[in-house]
């Protein structure tokens, strides 16, 4: 199991830090993906929706203000 090491953190941050001069957007159905992202800078936008398999995704934004 790969959750709880830290592992999505690292990898959002490698992303962030390698395409500063673009905006990020990321789909997440975790509770706990919600907050990491969040806590990231990571912001939700627009409305949640469902996937085709009537799962809800909420989506986020990172606006990189970097460049």
């Amino acid at each position: 199991e790969y959750r709880k090491k830290g592992i999505s953190k690292h990898l959002i941050s490698l992303l962030i830090n390698s395409h500063s001069e673009h905006n990020i957007f990321a789909t997440t159905k975790v509770e706990s993906m919600c907050h990491i992202l969040e806590n990231i800078g990571f912001k939700r936008i627009g409305n949640s929706y469902n996937n085709s398999q009537k799962e809800t995704l909420i989506l986020f934004g990172y606006k990189n203000n970097t460049i």
